[in-house]
Order: structure tokens, then C-alpha cells, then sequence
């Protein structure tokens, strides 16, 4: 390899024929950059970083231009340049110690200079990478043709034309390869440009974007710088604290709120920016109107290009409608809970797979099981066992068949004690979130009701037998009765006709030997046997209104009304009474002769119990009232008291006062009961020395004629 490089440098031109140079001894210039290149190969082998890295690219980058001059003496031909007629560095070596250089360089990576001057897009760092080699491939391609090219002719040509024609040639050359790397530089320039401008459009419309939506949302949007103060400010911001951003910006929470809830939210600023990632809290700040609101606040660190702290962003949403919202909704809630459990029924409320999810305190009573015994479990196996109640889980599983929830249910369950009870359930889907979730079930313990419902089913079973029996009793009753009134009748009619018959007797033959005494005890035994027999009279009366058939027809009331004058005609003339009808009168629904018997009796009570001193007024009216006639006699006599209300319809029930006209006691009754036997009753309204009114309600017939 020597001798190969010394032929080559002689036949370069560079080492003169008498010179011989040294061979196999190492130029103190190869051992310096050697050893400047073994100690950045080792830096860069062991993986160094920081100033040690870039230390070790120098030291490369310094071998690179070493060999680089060395190369390039060469090229000018001027390998001698220590002025002797050793050569210091050999061409081999020189091209070695460059490529070794240039590869170090390389290995310490663009992070390094001198790479980092021709990494990346920039301007720069283009230009380095074209100019810089065209420059070094200029110098060097210059002086090769001037010092080793020999052009056609050049011997009979001047030295300095021949160094033009070879300046000439050589700056055509590399004025061309600059032109077309100029051009490629300029439209790259354009592309970078409009790049540029797209991604300047870009960002605009970005900014826009971004300015649009904080400036339209309803929710606060902030940055602070790393002392708290302002940078940005959205209208939703001003909106809570009532001021402009030009108030804002630059200040802190200070000139917001007051001084607690400014410690308080600065002291949240401060938190979040010492975080690595957004946090979200909720946090309390005073209105423009003084009104104390809730905020659901994202605080984050802001960063700037370099990763450092540049401030703090926030997003603040009012909240206190919804926790408002929420604390009701919780309300009400523990509202429905506390009414479910106090309320007097069973709840339950089960999944989709029929497993219990809640009991109340009733259903917890009822069964027996508790929550932790009942929760999680399947409720129909647990309180209504297959093997109890095999009927019951016939029924289940033709529902769930059919795929519906009933919403009213029977059923018998068994207590964790073992007893059987009858509930009835109301039961409704439970939807969460739109979709169905489960069921929940109200039920009502009816255990003793159904007992009691058997009780009157079996009583029902033997009503009818005994509804017989018990007729047939009447039927008997009311017979034996009618036959002792006869017989009453009998038995007390013929002593009272001898009675009667021997006082009249004795009053013609013997009236003249008795004195004023005697034709008086004679007088008052013929009355009393005359009252003796209507009270018989009124006696049969009643007796016989509880055997006669009744019957329901129309009764025009006219005829009636005129018979009862007819037959009350003297009556009324000596009491200097009058008889009244409220025109028109409407038709009842009724049996003619109880009606008329009804009337009759109240007429000759209103009669006989009239006001002294004052006419007596009777009242008849009949007026419709929906499906029924209301038939009332009123009158303007001595008024019942009220103590006698209940019991004037009794059978012998007479006034107290000394005063009062003494009738029967029977009259009433008889009316009471006749009323009775027309399923209607007799209710009286009376003020004492006022007056009194009957009256009683009937059907209307479908077509009523007065």
C-alpha cells in the first residue's frame, strides 16, 4: 500500500523525482485525530447525553475538517505545506480520517453541531445542506483542473487563458447545478409558503372556531396566568360575575369575589396547576346578584412550547339549578321511601330474574324474613314454594308465557314461620332509563277477609233455607196474630156492648131517681166504652197492616184530596180549619188505600193537636225529586218537641202537656207502619208551638198522570 501510494502521488504530480519520501512511519497529524476520534467513538459507544455528547461531535467534526484540509491540499497540490520534503498525511489516510470523521458526526445524531444547522425544513438548514457541499465540490473541482487537467492545445496557450477557459468551465458548470438547485430551493420555498399560508388560513379558521364556541357557550371559560391574574375571560364569565373582560383581564380573583371565596378558588387554582392532568370539583363563587351558586369547575395546567408552566384554564358549568334539582329528587325520594315504609301495606320490588331487590317494614313483618335473608333471593321460591302451592306456579308460568305482568294478583304465601297468608298484590313494570328493570308490587294482607268471605259464602249456602224458615215463621206469627185480634175483638166487644147496653138501660128506666152525680158516672161510662171501642178499632187497624198485600200502582192524588174533605168536612168546619193543595201534584208510585189511610191519620192529627187561638192551616203537597214523589202534609198546630221525635211513631206514644189534646197514641203508628209496608218512611220536621211537617218519599212511575 505504500509503495501504491507513493506511485500515486508521483504520478499526481505532488512528490518531485529526486524526492524520496518516508515510508511506514506515522504523520503526528493522523495520531492526533485518531485519537481525537477513538475518545468521541468511545463517547458516543457509551451512550453519553448532554455536553459530554456534544463535546464528543466537536471532536469528530474537528477530524472531518482535519482530514478535509488534507484532501483538499491535495487538491491544490500542496501536500508539502510543512515546507519540507516529507509528506505529513498520506492521501489514503487523509480520505479515511474524512469519512471516519463524517461518520462520528453522524453517529452523535441531528441533535448535535454541526448537524443541527442542516436538520429540518427551515431556510436554513436547506441552504447549508446545498450551498455547503457545492462550495466544498467547487474549491476542490477549481483547483483540480487547474493544477491536473491538461485541455487540448493548452501548451501553445497562454497560462492565464488557459486559467480562464478552466474558470469558465468550471463556474458554467457549477453555476448550472446552483441554478437548478436555486430553482429547487424556490419552489420548495412556494410549496413552504403556501403551506404556510394554508396552515396560517387553518389556524385562523381554528381561532374563529375556537373564539365562536367560547364566546357562544353557556359555560364560564378562563385562563390565568401562573400568578392568577386573567388572560381570557368569556362572556358566560361576565354574565356570573357582572363585569366586562377589559374589567378582568389582568386582575385576580380578588377583584371578583369576596375575600373568603377568593382564597378558596385561588387556593383550587394553585392545586391545578401543580397537577399533571385536568381535575374537575365543584366549587361555590357569588353571583352580580349576590346569589351563592354552585359550579361543576375543570381546572388544568396551561404549557407552553418548551413544557414549562404557562398558566391555568377553567371551565366552570352552573350547577345550581341541578343540585337544587337533585336535593329535591333526593327529598322526594326518601318522601316515597319513608311513605312506603309507613305505609300500611306490603312492597316489593324484584329484578328481571325475579330475585328481591327491596322490602319495606310490612313485608318484613308479614313474612318474616329480613332484608338480609330476603335480598338476592328468588321471592317466589322463597315465600311461595312449588311444593306447597303447586296451583300457584301453574299460574306463574302461564304468565310468563304470555310475557305480561297482571296488574292486580291473588296469591297464598308462607311465612318464614311456616303460616299460609292471602295477599293481594297491585303490581306495575319498573323502567330505568327507558327500559323495563324489574317489577314492583303493593300488596294488601287479606288473610282474615277471606276468612271471613268463606264465612259468608257458607252462610249464603244456607241463607235461602233459612230465609224460608224464617218466613214461614212470620207467616205463622202473623197469622196467630190476625187470629188473637179477632179474638181480642170478640172477647172485648161483647163486654163492652153489655156494658154500654146495661148504662143506657139504667138511664131510661131509673134516670129520674138519680141525681146530677149519677147521670154523670152514667155519661162517663157510656164515653169511656165508646173510646174503648175505637182504640179496639185502632188496634185491629194496626194488626191487620202487617198481613195485607200490598200493591204499587199509580195514585192520582186529587180524588184522594177530595175524599179526605169529604170525610174531614165537619172536622174542619168546627176547627175553622183550612185544607190547602199545592198545585200541581204529582203522581206517586204507590197502594191507594195505605196512602189514603196514611193521609187520613196525619189529617186527623193535624186537626186535633191545632194551636189554640189560631185557624188551623193544613199543607198538602207532592213534588218530584229525581225518581221519586215526596208526599207532605205540613200544619200549623202546637208543634212536636224535640224529645218526642224519635219516638212519635211508637204505638200509645202521647204528648206530655197537661194542655194537649189526647188522642189514641195509635194514629201514627198506624201511619208509620203503612209507610213501612210501601218500603218508604215518615220523617217529620216540627218546631214546638210552630208547627209540624210529614212527609214521605215514593217512587215516580215511568208516566206520571195528576
Amino acid at each position: 500500500l505504500g509503495a501504491i501510494q507513493v506511485d500515486l502521488e508521483r504520478l499526481l504530480g505532488l512528490v518531485p523525482e529526486d524526492v524520496e519520501p518516508t515510508i511506514g512511519r506515522m504523520s503526528p497529524i493522523t495520531a492526533g485525530a485518531l485519537s481525537v476520534a477513538a475518545l468521541a467513538a468511545f463517547a458516543l459507544v457509551s451512550g453519553v447525553q448532554g455536553r459530554p455528547r456534544a463535546l464528543a461531535a466537536i471532536g469528530a467534526t474537528a477530524v472531518a475538517v482535519g482530514a478535509l484540509t488534507i484532501a483538499l491540499a491535495y487538491a491544490y497540490g500542496t501536500p508539502l505545506f510543512y515546507g519540507g520534503p516529507t509528506i505529513p498525511v498520506a492521501l489514503l489516510t487523509g480520505v479515511l480520517l474524512l469519512l471516519l470523521g463524517v461518520g462520528l458526526v453522524a453517529a452523535a445524531g441531528p441533535g448535535c453541531w454541526p448537524l443541527t444547522m442542516m436538520a429540518g425544513d427551515s431556510l436554513e438548514a436547506r441552504l447549508h445542506r446545498v450551498f455547503l457541499p457545492l462550495l466544498l465540490l467547487a474549491m476542490v473541482a477549481t483547483e483540480i483542473v487547474d493544477n491536473y487537467v491538461d485541455l487540448p492545445g493548452s501548451a501553445t496557450l497562454p497560462t492565464a487563458l488557459v486559467d480562464a477557459i478552466a474558470t469558465v468551465v468550471v463556474f458554467a458548470v457549477f453555476s448550472t447545478l446552483a441554478a437548478r438547485t436555486t430553482a429547487a430551493i424556490g419552489r420548495s420555498l412556494d410549496r413552504a409558503n403556501a403551506d404556510r399560508k394554508m396552515a396560517e388560513d387553518a389556524l385562523g379558521e381554528s381561532r374563529r372556531l375556537l373564539e365562536s364556541v367560547i364566546g357562544s357557550t353557556t359555560d364560564a371559560i378562563y385562563a390565568k396566568d401562573p400568578q392568577g391574574r386573567y388572560l381570557l375571560f368569556n362572556a358566560a364569565a361576565e354574565a356570573i360575575v357582572g363585569k366586562g373582560s377589559r374589567e378582568v383581564l389582568g386582575k385576580d380573583d380578588t377583584s371578583l369575589f369576596p375575600a373568603d371565596e377568593a382564597a378558596v378558588v385561588m387556593e383550587g387554582d394553585r392545586a391545578a396547576m401543580a397537577m399533571a392532568a385536568p381535575t374537575t370539583y365543584e366549587e361555590t363563587a357569588t353571583d352580580s346578584t349576590g346569589e351563592v351558586r354552585t359550579f361543576l369547575t375543570t381546572k388544568g395546567p396551561l404549557r407552553g412550547a418548551d413544557g414549562s408552566l404557562a398558566g391555568l384554564f377553567g371551565i366552570a358549568r352552573d350547577i345550581t339549578e341541578r343540585k337544587a334539582a337533585e336535593e329535591a329528587l333526593r327529598e322526594a325520594m326518601g318522601f316515597a321511601d319513608d311513605l312506603i315504609d309507613t305505609a300500611n301495606v306490603v312492597f316489593v320490588e324484584l329484578n328481571l330474574r325475579g330475585e328481591v331487590v327491596r322490602l319495606n317494614s310490612d313485608a318484613v313483618r308479614i313474612t318474616g324474613y329480613s332484608l338480609a335473608d330476603a335480598v338476592g333471593k328468588d321471592w317466589f321460591e322463597l315465600v311461595v314454594p312449588k311444593a306447597r302451592f303447586p296451583e300457584v306456579w301453574t299460574e306463574f308460568e302461564r304468565i310468563t308465557r304470555s310475557g305480561e305482568v297482571p296488574r292486580t294478583w291473588e296469591n297464598p304465601i308462607q311465612t318464614k314461620a311456616g303460616e299460609e297468608r292471602q295477599l293481594s298484590w297491585q303490581n306495575s313494570l319498573l323502567h330505568r332509563n327507558g327500559e323495563v328493570a324489574g317489577t314492583i308490587s303493593f300488596g294488601i294482607d287479606i288473610t282474615e277477609r277471606k276468612a271471613a268471605e268463606a264465612q259468608i259464602r257458607e252462610l249464603n249456602e244456607t241463607l235461602e233455607a233459612r230465609v224460608a224458615e224464617r218466613t214461614a215463621e212470620l207467616e205463622s206469627a202473623n197469622r196467630e196474630l190476625e187470629r188473637f185480634s179477632y179474638s181480642v175483638s170478640h172477647d172485648l166487644r161483647a163486654p163492652l156492648r153489655a156494658i154500654s147496653g146495661f148504662t143506657e138501660l139504667l138511664a131510661r128506666r131509673y134516670g129520674d131517681a138519680l141525681d146530677e152525680k149519677g147521670h154523670h158516672y152514667v155519661d162517663r161510662i157510656v164515653d169511656s166504652t165508646a173510646w174503648m171501642q175505637v182504640l179496639i178499632e185502632e188496634l185491629l187497624d194496626y194488626a191487620r197492616l202487617g198481613g195485607a198485600a200490598t200493591r204499587a200502582e199509580p195514585v192520582p192524588l186529587g180524588p184522594l184530596v177530595a175524599s179526605l174533605r169529604d170525610t174531614f168536612a165537619m172536622p174542619i168546619e168546627e176547627a175553622g180549619a183550612t185544607f190547602e193543595v199545592v198545585e200541581p201534584l204529582a203522581v206517586p208510585l204507590a197502594d191507594p188505600v195505605l196512602l189514603e189511610r196514611i193521609l187520613a191519620n196525619l189529617v186527623e192529627n193535624a186537626l186535633l193537636y191545632r194551636r189554640p187561638g189560631a185557624p188551623a192551616r193544613l199543607t198538602l203537597s207532592a213534588r218530584h225529586h229525581g225518581g221519586t214523589v215526596t208526599v207532605a202534609l205540613a200544619d200549623n198546630g202546637i208543634g212536636i218537641p224535640a224529645a218526642f221525635h224519635d219516638r212519635i211513631f211508637e204505638p200509645f206514644t202521647r204528648l206530655n202537656a197537661t194542655d194537649a189534646p189526647q188522642g189514641t197514641g195509635i194514629g201514627l203508628a198506624i201511619a208509620s207502619k203503612a209507610a213501612r209496608r210501601m218500603s218508604s218512611e215518615i220523617t217529620l220536621v216540627s218546631v214546638e208551638g210552630e208547627g209540624s211537617t210529614f212527609s214521605m218519599d215514593l217512587p215516580a212511575p215511568d208516566r206520571a198522570d195528576s
